[in-house]
């Protein structure tokens, strides 16, 4: 088994991040092969600026400023789930 450390912890929280604003399952077979990775086709959707698109309706459902509070925690997701290591953000 992988020795889990600091760095793939940050990742991990950004796939979970991604996976709880979704509720889409971090890898499905089901999706188009370019979106089987959800990380992958997060970066799309973050590049362009769709987040909002996919967010899951029950979350943005009934809530004031679930806008910006959405795009937060997907700026966050995304941080966490940088090519470079050295941008990801400390778990602190």
């Amino acid at each position: 088994m992988p020795k889990q450390t600091t760095r793939s912890n940050v990742y991990s929280f950004g796939v979970i991040l991604m996976e709880l604003l979704t509720s889409k399952k971090g890898i499905d077979f089901n999706r188009e092969e370019e979106s089987v990775n959800l990380v992958v086709y997060m970066k799309r959707i973050m590049d362009e600026e769709k987040l909002m698109d996919v967010v899951d309706p029950v979350l943005k459902e009934g809530a004031s400023k679930v806008e910006l509070e959405m795009k937060a925690i997907g700026n966050l997701a995304a941080a966490c789930l940088d090519e470079r290591r050295q941008n990801w953000p400390s778990l602190k």
